[in-house]
């Protein structure tokens, strides 16, 4: 089995987290967004450009083969101040979020289908929703229901995903990486709640 995985949204805590554990699990970590970390290898990507996203997982494929796990994590805090907000970060939500989102999606489900239909793609969606951050909860928002329409579209590959509710990270990662670790077809195209909610509505 390809020993490649693929983090999109390493600049996130939990983002770096995955890629610190899975590096530490002898997994061969590519990361699309660059910055300067030793601990997974970087291909440049301008997010908010879809012939960008096309060359940077040409190169992937090129360098590293086709990820066998995909894990798009998506959580990065802004300051934010409204109704003041500029239309420079209006414009970064909307390219660095949701269109980012969607041409990578798009382009990774197609050649996954093509390439490795073992590849499993996994949503990681950070507790970001504030009612202080009105452009962050607007994205979050769109990502969740953007993912979770496509695992109810009869996906043709293994898709889930996470959503953190609290501050506990590092629980959150264990528990995604012990999914990933499992890949139980119960969990596919489902979206998992971190930590569970008890039979009374409580946080276990």
């Amino acid at each position: 089995m390809n020993n490649v995985a693929l983090v999109v949204g390493r600049e996130s805590f939990i983002g770096t987290k995955i890629v610190e554990r899975l590096t530490l699990n002898g997994r061969d970590v590519i990361s699309l967004v660059a910055d300067s970390a030793k601990s997974a290898r970087v291909i440049p990507w301008n997010r908010s450009g879809f012939i960008s996203t096309i060359t940077a997982l040409r190169e992937m494929q090129r360098l590293y083969g086709f990820p066998t796990d995909v894990f798009i994590v998506f959580g990065r805090k802004r300051e934010e101040i409204f109704p003041q907000e500029s239309a420079s970060l209006i414009d970064e939500v909307l390219d660095y979020d949701l269109k980012a989102l969607v041409y990578l999606t798009q382009e990774l489900y197609k050649r996954a289908g093509e390439q490795n239909k073992n590849t499993a793609i996994y949503f990681i969606a950070d507790n970001v929703e504030d009612s202080k951050r009105p452009l962050s909860s607007t994205a979050t928002a769109g990502f969740r229901t953007y993912a979770k329409t496509l695992m109810h579209g009869n996906p043709s590959i293994y898709l889930s995903g996470y959503e953190l509710i609290g501050s506990d990270e590092e629980g959150f990662v264990e528990y995604v990486l012990k999914g990933v670790d499992e890949r139980l077809e119960k969990r596919a195209n489902s979206w998992m709640i971190y930590p569970k909610p008890s039979l009374f509505g409580l946080k276990r």
